[in-house]
């Protein structure tokens, strides 16, 4: 029922029907399809259960780790981002990078048991 965008000129939102509205009638705004972190910082609350959840996982590579300058060469080639937002379903393409980051990552060697395929 309405669309609402910010104004600079007007340092507020400013939102408008998409039809004629009736006077008395309910207005609904959507806030459409947004993690808990969005919902809470721009509008003040959070949605128990949000399917559209995520959460942010800063990950690196331990400094003592052995293999850390290679692995260091290998994911700047592969473009993996030093920080990921995981949604919470598991089927999103996002969390099985993450996996594939973290396996990688966690490798030390042989002695893990992890082998080339």
């Amino acid at each position: 029922m309405t669309h609402w965008t910010y104004s600079a000129e007007r340092q507020g939102f400013i939102v408008e029907a998409k039809e004629d509205i009736k006077e008395g009638a309910e207005i609904y705004v959507s806030y459409g399809n947004k993690p808990n972190t969005n919902f809470f910082q721009f509008y003040g609350f959070v949605i128990p259960n949000n399917e559209n959840d995520e959460v942010v996982f800063p990950i690196n590579i331990d400094a003592s780790d052995p293999l850390k300058t290679l692995k260091d060469e290998l994911l700047s080639k592969e473009k993996y981002p030093k920080k990921m937002k995981l949604s919470c379903s598991t089927e999103d393409n996002k969390f099985i990078l993450l996996m594939s980051y973290l396996r990688f990552v966690a490798y030390q060697g042989p002695e893990d048991g992890l082998q080339k395929v």
